[in-house]
């Protein structure tokens, strides 16, 4: 072309090399689609299930169904379902039926990514009194030592947490808030947030963790042991003694019981048994 050239676009090696890479790419781009494929349907089935459930014609299995969904797109690649919503799915699916073995074995298996670890050796323990040869036992016994060492490790860093908590070291204090956002149901970072609380003379957010508790069904001997230690505090006297008197009718052994005593006598609060 006269006055110029044409701009070819560089291309380097043979003529026929876009081709043998197309070839080369094709099998690992066909398991990518078929990958892709297989998540939009099971998303589309964890759709259709959490709508029954939410309906309430969930029907038996539909809602371990929906936990191994999860779990299935949770190890899919590009997976964006998360540790925690597993976990939910899980105790909603042992809520509903908690004779159910294949519940607690998916609660279990979804214990080991999120939860506590106090839950995690509670479900552990009911799995192996109704399901001695549970699959899922197994497992756990297999990798039993590692985990049981990080469970321990978890358990530490906790206590760490609220004791520093309770000194009123703000770091600690920021932290439990995490922990309390992220394992709602655990009753030890509760009240190690309703103590730091006291400790620093904010009945208000401490009064509203206690009440919290308190609201809660089969609340254990500790958390109504703290909790009348904390309405004392806060100069409810009549709290005080309430769950003073619960903490000694849960009590399980006569230390847990002089425990109570010596409390009630700590913050000058008197329970007479009627």
């Amino acid at each position: 072309m006269a006055g110029g050239k044409w701009s070819w676009p560089l291309r380097r090696g043979r003529p026929d090399d876009d081709v043998l890479e197309r070839r080369r790419r094709a099998p690992a781009e066909g398991a990518e689609r078929e990958a892709a494929q297989d998540r939009e349907l099971l998303e589309h089935q964890a759709a259709a299930l959490r709508e029954r459930v939410a309906l309430g014609f969930a029907e038996p299995g539909d809602r371990n169904r929906l936990t191994r969904i999860l779990m299935g797109l949770a190890a899919a690649p590009d997976g964006d379902v998360t540790a925690d919503r597993i976990l939910d799915a899980a105790r909603d699916a042992h809520r509903a039926d908690p004779e159910d073995p294949t519940a607690l074995e998916l609660l279990a298996a979804a214990l080991l990514n999120a939860g506590d670890p106090d839950e995690f050796e509670r479900v552990l323990a009911e799995l192996e009194r109704r399901a001695p040869h549970s699959p899922v036992l197994d497992l756990m016994r297999e990798h039993g030592p590692d985990h049981e060492a990080r469970v321990r490790a978890w358990r530490r860093h906790g206590q760490e947490v609220v004791l520093r908590a309770w000194k009123g070291d703000p770091e600690a204090v920021a932290e439990l808030r995490v922990l309390t956002r992220r394992f709602p149901r655990n009753h030890e970072y509760r009240v190690g947030l309703m103590m730091a609380a006291a400790g620093r003379k904010d009945y208000a957010e401490g009064r509203a963790i206690a009440d919290g508790l308190a609201a809660e069904a089969d609340v254990p001997h500790e958390t109504h042991f703290h909790l009348g230690q904390f309405y004392a505090f806060a100069g409810d006297q009549r709290r005080a003694r309430e769950h003073f008197a619960l903490a000694w009718d849960t009590a399980r052994t006569d230390a847990d019981r002089q425990d109570v005593v010596l409390a009630m006598e700590t913050v000058g609060v008197r329970f007479e048994r009627g």
